[in-house]
């Protein structure tokens, strides 16, 4: 144990998970609760685009287009994302089609910065964002739930793409993964026990599309991985499950939300586990 809290990895994503709560509090208290609840979640894109720096290095200028560019391109969805719950503080909502145009408009760029371009599988490739981007945002407006909730299942969906990639030996695209996942965390925990900070446009883009942007790094390198993320994109319908259940089984309502929504995402979790070992022990050629 105490070989693994002496690794520099370890140490970076406490320093992380720390510094994310601590540039959330100061984000709040600078804003109070004009600007403060609806710009701290910069904070987890702020976390991730410094450990993506820590981990990668100095992006190139100007960015290359392709798949190593997750750090040039999280820094674009951070500003984009924060120029948006900046107009939020006047506004205090976008109607629905304006929310998805957002998200398409947003899943599209990064999908051809990623790919270098656009061709037959961009399609299923942004169908994936927008059940990432949509479940979040979903969650998030659900008032059962709240920015707090989303926050957790945006970390669990990290978590799995890290064990994913711990299993598949991508030492690179697991360290990021553990490092969204607890930056993540940092902020769910800031909104506990009760929700108060906005679930906005800055970690829903920058947030969401790191998560995105590392699964699809993922599949480029090792295909066969497919099947493991299908099955943990289900994690963003369990918000769904949880209602269900709810109406169906009373004796569970005293449960708090988030236990509920993590109980409910170990199933998809341990699926996408199993699913990754078969492909990594039984390749397919």
């Amino acid at each position: 144990m105490s070989t693994i809290l002496n690794t520099l990895i370890t140490q970076v994503l406490v320093l992380s998970f720390l510094g994310t709560l601590i540039l959330t509090g100061l984000i709040y208290l600078i804003g109070r609760r004009g600007s403060g609840v609806f710009l701290a979640n910069a904070s987890v894109g702020v976390s991730f685009t410094w450990f993506c720096a820590f981990i990668l290095g100095t992006p190139d200028f100007p960015p290359e287009f392709n798949n190593t560019a997750i750090l040039s391109a999280t820094a674009c969805l951070l500003v984009s994302g924060t120029l948006f719950d900046f107009i939020l503080i006047k506004r205090r909502n976008f109607p629905q089609p304006i929310i998805i145009i957002i998200i398409l408009i947003s899943g599209t760029s990064i999908t051809i910065w990623m790919r270098s371009g656009i061709d037959f599988w961009s399609l299923p490739i942004l169908f994936g964002w927008s059940i990432v981007a949509l479940g979040l945002q979903r969650v998030s407006a659900n008032k059962d739930f709240g920015s707090g909730d989303s926050a957790l299942l945006l970390a669990i969906a990290s978590l799995g793409t890290a064990i994913i990639a711990w299993i598949s030996d991508i030492v690179v695209d697991r360290d990021l993964a553990f490092g969204l996942c607890a930056i993540s965390f940092g902020f769910f925990i800031c909104n506990c026990p009760k929700p108060r900070l906005l679930f906005g446009y800055s970690i829903l883009l920058a947030g969401g599309g790191s998560l995105y942007m590392l699964a699809l790094r993922l599949v480029e390198q090792m295909p066969p991985l497919i099947p493991a993320f299908i099955i943990l994109g289900f994690i963003f319908f369990v918000d769904v499950a949880s209602q269900y259940v709810q109406k169906n089984l009373k004796l569970i309502s005293p449960i708090p939300t988030s236990i509920k929504l993590l109980a409910l995402s170990l199933f998809p979790l341990a699926l996408a586990t199993v699913v990754t070992l078969v492909a990594i022990e039984f390749p397919i050629n």
